[in-house]
């Protein structure tokens, strides 16, 4: 009986004490949770990724062509790409790189490319190949897209722009320097002039008679034979200049005594008055006043000839008159020989013509003399320099 007792005294605490806790327990959660709902926060919606379009195009491939298309994507895009050639025929190949040449992608002979997606680790630019092997030409529609792994990279232009850079770069090469000279004295001989000197020479001083116009012999010619030019190792000479003079008649001996008169007054008697008038130290010769008319021509030999058989003829120079002068001094008429033809125009009588003809000859001596010849050598090393230069480096650029 006490043991009855005692166990439903203990079941009646234990009862009590369970519904007590249960309602303490109750307390304190429901007041939790109402004070959950009170600060609990607001959630936003998050970013949702949607493919946006990068291009989408047809293009004509011609034969034996390609096509390059190029666009830049962002950090974390999703390039998908799409290829349909129109006309079923296949394209012999379609490439996807990296630039400058990694090479992500790649299909020989297809005709069609379905959402191939390529994810960009890193910001880039990309180059999009279409190669057409084949004779005829292919119709390829593209669509490229991209799908932006943040809302951020959602307005990245994929636009290609080129820029070009300038750098200074050095470089190296191998040259002669100069860091001495070395001279040296070596003997030789040349053959230098030691005096020069213009003589006179009496080439002809003659009188020559010719009948008149009626007698038909009225005509006569003079050889003018030059010396020729003369080379030595030690000695030259050469005709510098050469003179005429012509005097008709009995007045022509009083012409020339006044150029004797003429020359001995200036103190040129070293000459005669035709070679200082050769040589320039007179500006003109007497002639003549009075006497006959008579034709002077100066000719080669075969012209000379003509001449006398009153053919027509060439000449150098002519003159008419009581007489006359001339000198030559160019080279082409100072070598060889010339004539001096005469022409009796005159009806009647005999007419003598005095002629006197002087060349100037210049002679020039040599000798050998001994000197020493400065030689200086340079003394050169090979050096490494370095110059600059500079270098312009086109590259693309994308998101700007």
């Amino acid at each position: 009986m006490l043991k009855t007792t005692a166990f439903s005294l203990l079941t009646l605490f234990a009862s009590s004490i369970s519904a007590q806790t249960l309602s303490d327990n109750y307390g304190k959660y429901n007041s939790f949770a109402h004070t959950e709902n009170i600060f609990a926060p607001v959630i936003q919606p998050s970013y949702v990724p949607k493919a946006l379009d990068v291009t989408e195009q047809t293009i004509r491939v011609g034969g034996g062509k390609k096509e390059e298309l190029m666009f830049g994507f962002a950090a974390g895009d999703r390039i998908i790409f799409n290829f349909q050639e129109m006309n079923n025929k296949e394209l012999k190949e379609i490439e996807i790189t990296e630039y400058p040449t990694l090479s992500r992608f790649s299909d020989y002979k297809t005709k069609a490319v379905k959402n191939k997606e390529i994810i960009v680790s890193q910001q880039g630019i990309y180059i999009f190949r279409l190669k057409n092997s084949s004779l005829s030409k292919r119709i390829c529609k593209v669509r490229i897209q991209r799908i932006p792994a943040s809302e951020s990279s959602v307005n990245f232009n994929s636009a290609v722009s080129w820029l070009t850079k300038q750098d200074t770069v050095w470089q190296s090469y191998t040259t002669d320097v100069v860091i001495g000279y070395d001279t040296t004295y070596i003997p030789r001989v040349k053959r230098v002039m030691v005096r020069s000197e213009v003589d006179e020479q009496l080439i002809s001083d003659q009188v020559q008679r010719i009948s008149s116009a009626s007698r038909g012999e009225n005509r006569a010619s003079i050889v003018v034979s030059l010396p020729p030019d003369m080379r030595t190792p030690y000695k030259t000479s050469r005709i510098v200049a050469w003179a005429y003079w012509v005097g008709v008649g009995p007045d022509a001996m009083r012409a020339w005594q006044q150029n004797l008169r003429n020359v001995r007054a200036r103190n040129m008697d070293y000459y005669t008055p035709l070679g200082a008038y050769a040589n320039g130290g007179l500006a003109t010769l007497d002639l003549p006043r009075n006497g006959q008319n008579i034709n002077y021509f100066i000719t080669d030999q075969e012209n000379r000839d003509l001449f006398m058989q009153k053919q027509p003829f060439r000449y150098v120079t002519d003159g008419k008159g009581f007489g006359d002068y001339r000198k030559f001094t160019s080279t082409a008429q100072c070598q060889g020989s010339f004539y001096l033809c005469f022409d009796n125009a005159n009806p009647a009588g005999l007419t003598d013509i005095n002629v006197k003809v002087v060349a100037l000859v210049e002679r020039a001596y040599y000798e050998d003399q001994a000197y020493d010849e400065e030689v200086i050598t340079p003394i050169t090393e090979k050096q490494i320099r370095q110059q600059p230069y500079i270098r312009n480096t086109t590259y693309p650029v994308t998101g700007m």
